[in-house]
């Protein structure tokens, strides 16, 4: 018997020059390869999480939502969403929109562990 397995990092097409396939076909491939759940982890975003979150619904795969980031000295940080009492809390500060500055274009960096602590 195998061990269950679950991919905890995962980018869509909607990271930048990096992720290829749409969230939908990612939850679908997953399925067919008998994941016991999935992770979407974009990069400095949750953008795939919603597509995720229908098409990993429709198929009854467990998805957990996340985003990565880049600290300031190149660490990649992956983070989670918590689910609690039905409420999705994901950081409303920090760090993804001081990661996400406008008008930057490509991989996001300057996240300070300070801004993560206070988080």
């Amino acid at each position: 018997m195998l061990t269950p397995y679950a991919e905890l990092h995962c980018l869509t097409n909607f990271s930048f020059l990096r992720g290829a396939s749409h969230p939908e076909e990612l939850v679908e491939r997953a399925r067919a390869q008998g994941y016991a759940a999935l992770a979407v982890t974009d990069e400095c975003s949750v953008a795939g999480a919603v597509r995720a979150h229908l098409a990993a619904k429709e198929a009854e795969l467990p998805l957990v939502i996340g985003s990565e980031l880049t600290l300031a000295d190149g660490m990649k940080l992956v983070l989670y969403a918590i689910l609690r009492k039905h409420e999705l809390r994901c950081l409303e500060d920090a760090p993804v929109p001081l990661a996400h500055r406008p008008g930057t274009v490509g991989p996001k960096t300057g996240i300070r562990m300070e801004l993560l602590a206070r988080s």
